[in-house]
């Protein structure tokens, strides 16, 4: 932590790594997930939960990952995330990094260190002023510049004329001005032509009028001055694109690297429901083994009986039709003021989780997918 005033009894660490945990990266970046828990989770911490949310707000968890990915070191890339938080929101720049700082930590890249406000320049201007880190071109992008910024530089203005003895200009001086007055009605007379031929614009009619005016011409000199690197956000992996293309593109898309729960976890993706039903990205994950995945649903919730449209905890199997052989786990849970389910396929190790704000919704919604949600 950056500031001994915050989360002194480390609630909201926890509450961090729960939601991490239980939703994803996603989660820990959604509005509604977050409102949802923290009254829970929360209680009698406002000011930290208020972090939280203002973190959510912007993106933290999104904007660490993206980094990490990059292999930007962790103090660098908190900094930095933490310069965009106090820009959208209006906290001290001790909350930032401390709340940046937790979010790092939940992701499984805790600072090395506690990551402290620098000191203010005593020679630097009061207004404050956000510095971004230029670092070298990444791994695999061209040695030489894909962008190019120019900007244009303006002559200084020739002196006058010289007088000759007896006072008469020069006349080899008017020669310049003789040719920019041609250049210029040729120029004009060319446009007109061009009108003539094409019909452009349409004739007038009532009051309005036209009004043609030569072009001045400046003489111009282009001076490169900065090099711009274009930065490649992240891409799937080798397991997460396999994992991608066992998924139905009927039911779910938009998938994009998530975190993974455990080290159980060979690659999680979050993807977009398109059937309505979830009020977050449904996570999906593939194990490494059977008996890793069975207990991922074990822990996932509470013990509990019933059936799963009462969400009262069910924990069970699901299959494609009365008498037919199990197809996978299933748990379906109340959390917080949220529903959630979360269903295994036997046949590929592969687990889904999806919250929503209505039980009756999201059940109706997984029986819609579960059968065909996975090739």
């Amino acid at each position: 932590m950056t500031d001994t005033t915050y989360d002194r009894s480390g609630s909201a660490r926890q509450a961090l790594l729960e939601i991490y945990r239980d939703y994803g990266l996603a989660g820990l970046d959604n509005d509604v997930v977050v409102n949802q828990l923290l009254p829970d989770q929360l209680p009698n911490a406002p000011r930290e939960a208020s972090a939280v949310r203002a973190a959510a707000s912007v993106g933290v968890a999104g904007l660490l990952n993206a980094r990490f990915i990059a292999h930007i070191p962790v103090e660098a890339a908190v900094r930095d995330v933490a310069g965009i938080m106090m820009e959208r929101h209006a906290l001290d720049q001790f909350a930032c990094l401390w709340i940046v700082s937790e979010y790092a930590v939940a992701l499984g890249h805790p600072p090395s260190a506690p990551i402290l406000p620098q000191p203010r320049d005593a020679s630097a201007p009061a207004t404050p002023t956000r510095t971004t880190a230029v670092h070298p071109a990444p791994a695999g992008f061209p040695a030489e510049p894909v962008a190019t910024a120019y900007v244009v530089r303006t002559p200084v203005e020739a002196p006058t004329s010289p007088v000759v003895e007896g006072g008469t200009p020069n006349r080899g001086s008017r020669k310049p001005a003789m040719t920019a007055l041609i250049v210029s009605l040729v120029v004009a007379v060319l446009l007109l032509a061009v009108d003539v031929i094409t019909g452009w614009p349409p004739p007038l009619t009532g009051d309005r009028t036209r009004t043609i005016s030569s072009p001045s011409i400046v003489p111009t000199t282009l001076v490169r001055t900065a090099t711009v690197y274009v930065t490649v956000g992240p891409t799937l992996t080798a397991a997460e694109q396999s994992l991608v293309g066992k998924i139905s593109d009927s039911h779910f898309t938009g998938c994009r690297p998530a975190s993974r729960p455990n080290l159980h976890v060979v690659a999680a993706v979050s993807c977009g429901a398109i059937q309505s039903g979830t009020t977050t990205d449904p996570l999906i994950m593939t194990f490494d083994t059977r008996a890793a995945m069975d207990a991922y649903l074990v822990s996932a919730s509470s013990a509990g009986t019933g059936i799963c449209q009462s969400f009262t905890g069910y924990k069970g199997h699901w299959d494609a039709t009365a008498g037919s052989p199990d197809l996978g786990g299933l748990d379906c849970y109340r959390e917080s003021s949220s529903y959630k389910i979360v269903w295994s396929y036997y046949s590929s190790d592969i687990v889904i989780a999806a919250l929503g704000s209505s039980g009756s919704t999201l059940f109706a919604w997984w029986g819609v997918v579960c059968t065909t949600a996975v090739h």
